[in-house]
């Protein structure tokens, strides 16, 4: 007594994250806040010696808060427990990692498989590993490599697509050996994201005080006719760097003067 480890459930409010994938709602900012904070929920597992083994979309939740929770622990391990012997088999075939089918002694790093799995299906809405029968499935996740992620979605930046290749390597030891590990590159990629992600606010502010377009109310980053605040982010601007005092004088590489942009809005070339 005492010594068991035993299982709390809580009561939950919100969808599986099969469902949500099924609705097609997501931003892309969306999917990389619930594959971070998936990570972190792992980790904290992986910390404590249990590994879930059956990680899917069907056992990620979302609750109606939007907080991400890791349910379904009944096929957990703990790293220290001889429960469960080499060449016992469980989990879900389109989402285990190979050593994990063949029947091998697994570690955190097939949950980081199986978690990179689910990444894929996430950011592409098709599943990575799928056949008409377990059989197929199964010679796929053994023997086959899933099209690169940004190949599928031509959204999704090639730095994130690299990390999901990485995370679903067949070689244990080509993967990411910790969840710590990926969601660090994770944070990496949505970091960036956030840099670039110039409110039109600002923009708009920045123009104006040069006598060109003034938005009418804050919004997605863009102006009127063309790719000008696009170009502004591809020439460097990120959140907080927009010219100062000190940068009054010239615009960023790719933003027109006023004049320019007065001389588009009115259709003159």
């Amino acid at each position: 007594a005492g010594t068991e480890p035993y299982i709390v459930m809580e009561l939950l409010d919100g969808e599986d994250l099969g469902t949500v994938i099924k609705q097609g709602r997501l931003t892309l900012a969306e999917k990389l806040r619930i594959m971070r904070e998936m990570c972190e929920g792992l980790a904290f597992a992986h910390k404590r010696g249990v590994i879930h083994r059956d990680i899917k979309p069907g056992n990620i939740f979302i609750t109606s808060e939007g907080r991400v929770k890791i349910v379904d622990f009944g096929l957990a391990r703990s790293t220290v427990s001889d429960i469960t012997q080499t060449g016992q088999v469980v989990g879900t075939p389109n989402y285990m990692a190979p050593e994990q089918i063949r029947g091998e002694t697994i570690d955190q790093r097939a949950d980081i498989f199986s978690a990179g799995v689910v990444f894929y299906e996430l950011l592409s809405g098709r599943k990575a590993f799928e056949g008409d029968t377990v059989a197929t499935t199964i010679y796929r996740v053994l023997e086959t490599q899933p099209p690169a992620i940004n190949t599928v979605n031509a959204a999704i930046p090639a730095e994130l697509s690299g990390i999901i290749d990485r995370a679903i390597a067949k070689d244990p030891q080509a993967r990411y050996q910790t969840v710590s590990e990926l969601l660090a590159e994770l944070s990496k990629v949505a970091a960036k994201m956030t840099t670039i992600a110039v409110p039109v606010a600002r923009v708009g502010r920045w123009i104006a005080r040069r006598g060109g377009w003034r938005p009418s109310a804050p919004g997605p980053a863009r102006c009127t006719r063309g790719q000008e605040v696009e170009r502004a982010r591809g020439g460097g601007l990120g959140a907080g760097e927009l010219p100062g005092r000190a940068g009054r004088g010239a615009a960023p590489q790719g933003v027109p003067r006023g004049s320019e942009l007065r001389r588009r809005a009115s259709g003159a070339h």
